[in-house]
């Protein structure tokens, strides 16, 4: 159901596709793009935030930034993002 919020606010700001990414054994629920860079961003609907599929892309493309959002409070850590759920549309101010 989390995954299933993120992806409407996201289509409610303009984003018309919705593009996931997934390696051999990892899924990172989607891949932003922000004035032409993709970023990964992660969905957890706990406060777990933990994510082998998350590390398993940055060790791959190496992004510039990095989203997750869950029910945890925002946290901003290097090039990582954490976003609470109620706030998705804050992706778009960084």
């Amino acid at each position: 159901m989390a995954e299933n919020f993120v992806a409407e606010e996201l289509t409610s700001y303009g984003r018309k596709n919705l593009f996931s990414w997934e390696g051999k054994s990892s899924e990172v629920e989607f891949v932003i793009e922000q004035n032409g860079e993709l970023y990964p961003l992660e969905v957890k609907s706990g406060t777990r935030t933990r994510s082998k599929s998350l590390q398993a892309y940055c060790e791959k493309y190496k992004p510039l930034k990095k989203y997750i959002c869950s029910l945890k409070p925002y946290e901003e850590n290097g090039n990582l993002f954490k976003i609470p759920l109620y706030a998705t549309e804050k992706i778009f101010d960084r």
